[in-house]
C-alpha cells in the first residue's frame, strides 16, 4: 500500500475514483484524525522502606505495589477505561514484552526506572512514562542495657532514668533518627503510650524498654 504521513492533526484526503474503461470518475473525500493519549497524571518516584519479607531487612530489597501508582495514574480521570503495566525497559514498554507482576520484588539495587505502558482501550491509543522505585534503609536499632545505681537508700531496684541516655548506643550516633520509648512491643508498634524518657521510674528489676526508632529523612521504622 501507499505510506502517507499527514502533515496536520485532522487532515483531509480526497479520493479520485475513475473507471479505466470510460475515463468517469468520481470524488470523495475523508478525514484523517491523530490525537495523542495526553490524558493521565505522570507517575511519581516511589520509595519504600526495607523488610524482613525475605528474610533480611537490610539488604535493599523489598516488595513494591504497582496498583498504587496505576491509581495515582487514573485518579481524577473521568471515563478512564486504561491498561496500564510495567516494564523494566523502554523497549519492552513500546513491544509489549515482559509485563511485570503488580505485585514486584526488585531483584537488584535500587534507585532503578519503571518504563509505563498506559493504553485507552476505548480508542487504542498509546502513552509511554516512567518513575523511579527506591528501597529506603531501616535505621539502625541495636539491643542496649542502661544500668544505673540504686542511691535513694532503698535497696529495692527501682530508681529514676534518663532512657535518652540510651540514644547513640541505640541508633549508633546517626542524627538522622528519632527515638521513643514504651513500656512494650505492641505500644511502639501503634506508636500510643509513649513513656517520659527523661525521668523513667522502672517498676520491675530488670524491666524491658522497647524503643522505636525512625529515620527523620525517610520515615522508616
Amino acid at each position: 500500500g501507499i505510506v502517507f504521513n499527514n502533515t496536520l492533526a485532522n487532515q483531509p484526503v480526497f479520493i479520485r475514483i475513475e473507471n479505466t474503461t470510460t475515463g468517469c470518475y468520481i470524488i470523495n473525500d475523508f478525514n484523517l484524525n491523530v490525537t495523542a493519549l495526553t490524558n493521565f497524571n505522570t507517575p511519581t518516584d516511589y520509595e519504600v522502606c526495607d523488610d524482613d519479607t525475605d528474610g533480611d531487612d537490610q539488604n535493599g530489597f523489598t516488595t513494591f505495589d504497582f496498583d498504587i501508582k496505576t491509581q495515582e495514574i487514573v485518579n481524577g480521570i473521568s471515563g478512564a477505561n486504561y491498561n496500564i503495566s510495567y516494564y523494566l525497559s523502554q523497549t519492552d514498554a513500546e513491544s509489549p514484552n515482559a509485563p511485570l507482576a503488580i505485585t514486584f520484588t526488585n531483584s537488584t539495587p535500587t534507585p532503578a526506572e519503571i518504563f509505563v505502558r498506559i493504553e485507552d482501550i476505548d480508542s487504542g491509543c498509546i502513552a509511554f512514562s516512567s518513575f523511579n522505585i527506591s528501597v529506603a534503609p531501616k535505621p539502625i536499632a541495636n539491643d542496649v542495657s542502661l544500668i544505673q545505681c540504686d542511691e535513694d537508700g532503698i535497696p529495692e531496684g527501682f530508681t529514676t532514668f534518663n532512657i535518652t541516655e540510651a540514644f547513640n548506643d541505640i541508633t549508633g550516633g546517626d542524627t538522622n533518627t528519632d527515638v521513643e520509648y514504651y513500656l512494650s512491643r505492641i505500644d511502639a508498634e501503634n506508636q500510643v503510650n509513649a513513656i517520659d524518657s527523661d525521668a523513667f521510674d522502672n517498676f520491675f528489676n530488670p524491666q524491658i524498654i522497647y524503643a522505636r526508632v525512625t529515620n527523620t529523612n525517610t520515615s522508616c521504622v
